[in-house]
């Protein structure tokens, strides 16, 4: 918002750098109003999070044991996020996969002082996905076995101030896969 100097006039002549010398309620209300509303503008935040890449299920589906070899794997879900030595000359190829979503308020009384003791409080929810990918290579590159996890939980909180209380509720679903 752009606020100009007034003009007054001055022996009849506007004088364009003059400020009346009484405030002016409606400049008072309009910038009252705009520090309520940049205030409130805090009360709320969300997060977006990811780590990793996402595993489209459909293509470790396509991952054979005693058939697919580390390269093919490569070829379907692209490089591991980590690869360890294991005994017997195998290897460990893992993925991994997480992202979370969340968001979150406070009700405006939670900053009124005193009061947000009693009467704030807030609300918030979550959404968290996990895959995980364990792929066990013999010596020859081939894979021998391998663990597929899929997890998603759904989290939905609300907080009053004292005289209220907290209560939250979780909703999870795990989807492993067999492997074949």
């Amino acid at each position: 918002m752009l606020i100009l100097p007034l003009s007054l006039k001055l022996n009849g002549e506007p004088k364009a750098d003059a400020m009346p010398t009484k405030p002016i309620p409606f400049l008072l209300t309009s910038i009252a109003l705009l520090f309520v509303l940049f205030g409130l503008a805090g009360c709320a935040s969300q997060q977006n999070y990811a780590y990793g890449t996402e595993l489209n299920a459909d293509k470790v589906a396509e991952i054979k044991k005693g058939t697919t070899t580390r390269a093919e794997v490569e070829t379907l879900l692209g490089p591991p996020a980590n690869v360890s030595m294991m005994e017997d000359g195998k290897r460990m190829m893992m993925y991994s996969y997480t992202a979370t979503n969340s968001e979150g308020h406070a009700n405006a009384t939670a900053y009124i002082p005193v009061v947000g003791l009693f009467a704030g409080g807030g609300q918030g929810q979550a959404h968290i996905h996990t895959q995980s990918l364990q792929i066990i290579l013999n010596p020859q590159n081939v894979v021998e076995d391998y663990q597929f996890n899929d997890n998603s939980t759904d989290t939905h909180t609300d907080i009053s101030g004292l005289a209220g209380g907290f209560s939250s509720s979780t909703t999870s679903s795990t989807n492993p896969t067999d492997t074949k």
